[in-house]
Order: C-alpha cells, then sequence, then structure tokens
C-alpha cells in the first residue's frame, strides 16, 4: 500500500482516505461512493464493501500505466481496453483520445460489466465502444470463471477449476482481427490486455492487425496465470518478437520502461506485472514516452 504513488504525490490526503474507508468498511454506505478520477476530469464509482472499491476510493487514479496511456494517446486515436473491468483505463484514454478518437472496451464478466457500463455512462462518454466479450483467438462462446466480491477482479477464461466460490458461466469471444473495425486499424495506438492469463490466445486473434500496424501492447505478463492454461509462459514473448515487437517493462522508481530480458519477465514486480510490447522505440520516444535503451 505504501509503494503506490499516491503516498508520495500527496501523503496526507491519501492517508486520510486510508484511515476513512476503514470506518467505511464497518460501516458501509447504503449504495457506491462516486470519486474523482482522471486528475480530477472524470468520475468512477468506488464500491467501499469490496477491496478494489477502496482501492479506487483511497488512491483513485495513482497508477504509472495511466501515466502512460495519459502520455502515448492523442486526440483521434483508437485505444483497444482488452480486459476492462470498470473501465479504469478506458475512462483516461476516452479523454485523450478525444471526440475524434475510439475507445474499444471488452469485459465478459456479466457483473463487471455492468459497472463498466455505469462508468462510462456516468461520464457521458461517447466515444468508447463496449463489448461484453472475452478476446480470444476466435468467434463463439466460451466458458468463463466468475469469481465474485474481492476476487472479482481475477475472474477469467475457462470453467473447469476446483476454485472456492466461483461459478463457470458461457460468454461470447471474439478476436480483434474481426471485432475491430479495418478501417480503423491504422489508428489503433495501443493495445492494452489484462486477461488473466489468456493473453496469448487475444494475440494469435489478431494476428493480421499486429502485422498491418505493429501497435505498443500494454500487456499483463504472469507466468502463472498462463501455466493455469497450460501454456509455456515462453509462448506470448516467442509470438511478439516473432512479429518485430521488444519487450520492456517499468523502470524501478522512474516513469520510464526499461529493456527486459526474458529472465527479468519471469520476475516482475507483482505489484506492477505489466509489459511493453514496441515496434517502433523512436515514435515511443516522439510520443513523449521515456524509454531505454538499456
Amino acid at each position: 500500500m505504501l509503494r503506490n504513488p499516491a503516498c508520495r504525490h500527496s501523503p496526507i490526503r491519501t492517508a486520510a482516505r486510508c484511515a476513512w474507508s476503514l470506518v467505511l468498511k464497518r460501516f458501509p454506505p447504503d449504495r457506491p461512493l462516486i470519486v474523482p478520477f482522471d486528475e480530477g476530469h472524470a468520475r468512477i464509482y468506488a464500491d467501499i464493501g469490496t477491496g478494489f472499491g477502496r482501492f479506487l476510493y483511497r488512491f483513485r487514479d495513482a497508477d504509472p500505466d495511466l501515466a502512460f496511456i495519459r502520455s502515448l494517446l492523442r486526440p483521434g486515436d483508437v485505444f483497444i481496453d482488452g480486459g476492462a473491468h470498470v473501465g479504469m483505463m478506458s475512462i483516461v484514454a476516452s479523454r485523450a483520445v478525444g471526440p475524434e478518437g475510439v475507445v474499444h472496451a471488452y469485459e465478459p464478466n456479466p457483473a463487471t460489466f455492468a459497472n463498466l457500463s455505469r462508468n462510462i455512462e456516468l461520464n457521458r462518454f461517447a466515444n468508447v465502444v463496449l463489448h461484453e466479450e472475452a478476446l480470444g483467438d476466435r468467434v463463439g462462446e466460451a466458458q468463463f470463471t466468475v469469481m465474485d466480491g474481492d476476487r472479482a477482479p481475477w475472474s477469467h477464461l475457462g470453467g473447469d477449476n476446483e476454485e472456492v466460490d466461483a461459478r463457470s458461466v458461457r460468454v461470447c469471444m471474439t478476436a480483434l482481427d474481426q471485432s475491430v473495425p479495418h478501417e480503423l486499424w491504422e489508428r489503433v495506438r495501443l493495445i492494452k490486455l489484462d486477461l488473466e492469463g489468456a493473453e496469448l490466445y487475444a494475440l494469435r486473434g489478431a494476428a493480421a492487425l499486429l502485422e498491418a500496424v505493429h501497435p505498443p501492447i500494454l500487456m499483463e505478463y504472469v507466468p502463472g496465470h498462463l501455466k493455469s492454461f497450460g501454456i509455456d509462459p515462453e509462448e506470448p514473448l516467442t509470438l511478439l518478437e516473432s512479429r518485430g515487437y521488444r519487450i520492456r517493462r517499468h523502470a524501478a522508481g522512474a516513469a520510464a520502461w526499461e529493456v527486459c530480458s526474458r529472465d527479468d519477465a519471469m520476475h516482475l514486480d507483482r505489484d506492477s506485472p505489466n509489459l511493453l510490447a514496441v515496434s517502433d522505440l523512436d515514435d515511443l520516444k516522439a510520443g513523449g514516452v521515456d524509454v531505454r535503451l538499456r
């Protein structure tokens, strides 16, 4: 908790919110709170009864990946939010790409999708296209494991499991090659994938898109999640490298991306397990992103 950027940037206010959140946890309000988000330009619902809701209440948008999205996206860009959850990144991206741009947000968990929709409606965003679908390597249906409460963010594809307090449902699945209109491909500025181990399937389903325009990819990378699908953790890295991508990770203590070896990728900070795959470093640097050469 103390490592969150909000504790450095606004320690007193953050400490006060952390303390008050414990009071609210014990005496919860009748309905989710609405808190400022995206540097005060937007709002988001925070269900104080869940761990994630308390996180939003305490830290708001103090997240290095949200800062990265703000720095990279420009008016008119297209942002793809795979595993959008309640819409944190979609909210930030919506303002960044402006009315000329488009955000495609994918979330298959029915309850989470309802919260995502509510956050987009709260902010009256007209440039966010919502998809109640999982991302994969085909178009059709798939089994999806739904977890509730504090574990909801870890809901995932697949239904053959023995997890406690989980249930299996059928969801719609799509592939980015089929879902994103071809006329938008040249404007895709960033793809974000946070799919609890199913990232490889989404990459395979975006093969033509990646070949055509090579957009940067911000991807959660947790070897244990990949292994739960029977996937060798090396496979996503091999696929990306075969497409001309190079891998970066968050530089410790800095808002920058540094070279990441395969061994480094296997041991990412558990609080920031995201990789950035990029094919054109100069383009990223020209956009104001701090990308280190070593």
